[in-house]
């Protein structure tokens, strides 16, 4: 979806996924300041997390993973990247 083809000027999709991506930053800066979240670079966190999900919608757009594990898929990653950026 964010993929940029190979041609000079192609800054499209860059510049589209700058909003999820500070959205995502922001989120996990609030969990952080609420102290769910371990103390972490947020960018660096939030990259992490928005590639995860990228990377299901991936998957799932190239019919890589059957239909019947797709219920929940996003949801099962969100909360396995919660608990293990949990505090200690």
């Amino acid at each position: 979806m964010f993929a940029t083809k190979h041609r000079p000027g192609a800054d499209l999709p860059g510049e589209v996924a700058a909003a999820p991506i500070g959205l995502m930053q922001n989120l996990i800066e609030e969990g952080q300041a609420q102290g769910h979240l371990a103390p972490d670079d947020p960018e660096r966190v939030g990259v992490v997390l928005f590639a995860t999900q990228q990377g299901i919608a991936a998957l799932i757009n190239g019919n890589l993973i059957p239909a019947e594990s797709l219920d929940g898929i996003l949801e099962t990653a969100v909360d396995q990247f919660i608990r293990g950026a949990r505090p200690d």
